[in-house]
């Protein structure tokens, strides 16, 4: 599954002008007023690029190379599982195998944690490492505790998924819960105000709230603003200094990883900003 977006003609729909998907899920405005940074003046938007913060970009891609030699492992009941405020976890594990080395579901990597008492989308992530140092492609299971409501707006911060960005993640109300038409993908990319080396701190989950602070989609959702009979699957990565040379390639990965962790409808893949 090498996802080029070049491939992705004929299934992502593009929003070139940043307003003209946001109208069309009757969101008002792209921003503006006074509450704006930059005002209504453009001028005002040129600021001195600070250093680039490195990590944030340079993460390494990951891995999806469809190499028979490597493991595979493959999750124990449901991708997404749905508690109750309180109700216990129930961890079912996974399984896992290998030409090689035969069953590993003894060696699977279990990590994330959930807690019942709060609502949140909680990930579990489940991994494997052959005899010969293969890694097997990492699956993702989001827990799901809810009450009336879900979780707003997700941090991921760089190192918490197999993803080579940090990201805002946004579930619909109804995710994980029916059975008919998977919800589309809406990617969201940030103005370059939002980007690592402008969000002055080194944590990887703080710096994440310069998305919320440029304005846009994650604001929309965090400030309970979003249309929540909208079907969208919502990231909004945090984007570093950007090397135009890797910029699609990155972008790239982030796609497929996103298909590969969320249950969602390939088709319909959008990107904005």
């Amino acid at each position: 599954m090498a996802f080029r977006l070049t491939q992705y003609s004929a299934t992502i729909q593009i929003a070139k002008a940043g307003c003209a998907l946001l109208s069309a899920l009757v969101i008002t405005g792209c921003g503006g007023g006074s509450e704006r940074p930059c005002g209504v003046s453009a001028d005002a938007c040129v600021i001195a690029a600070p250093p680039p913060v490195e990590i944030w970009w340079d993460a390494p891609l990951p891995d999806f190379t469809e190499n028979r030699d490597r493991p595979t492992v493959a999750i124990l009941g449901s991708r997404t599982q749905i508690l109750a405020l309180n109700e216990e976890y129930l961890e079912e594990g996974a399984t896992a195998v290998d030409d090689q080395d035969g069953d590993l579901s003894s060696a699977v990597n279990i990590s994330g944690q959930v807690n019942s008492s709060a609502v949140g989308d909680y990930l579990i992530r489940y991994s494997v490492t052959d005899s010969s140092g293969l890694d097997a492609i990492e699956q993702i299971k989001i827990v799901r505790v809810m009450t009336g409501t879900a979780e707003n707006l997700s941090r991921r911060p760089l190192g918490s998924t197999m993803a080579n960005f940090g990201y805002l993640e946004h579930l619909p109300l109804d995710y994980g819960q029916t059975t008919g038409s998977k919800p589309p993908l809406l990617i969201y990319l940030a103005g370059s105000g939002a980007n690592a080396q402008f969000a002055g701190t080194t944590d990887p989950t703080l710096a994440l709230e310069a998305i919320i602070g440029n304005f846009g989609v994650p604001k929309i959702i965090e400030e309970n603003q979003w249309d929540n009979t909208l079907p969208f699957v919502v990231l909004a990565p945090l984007l570093g200094a950007v090397p135009s040379a890797e910029y699609n390639e990155r972008i790239d990965a982030l796609v497929e990883f996103a298909i590969r962790a969320y249950d969602i409808d390939t088709d319909r893949v959008y990107m904005t900003g």
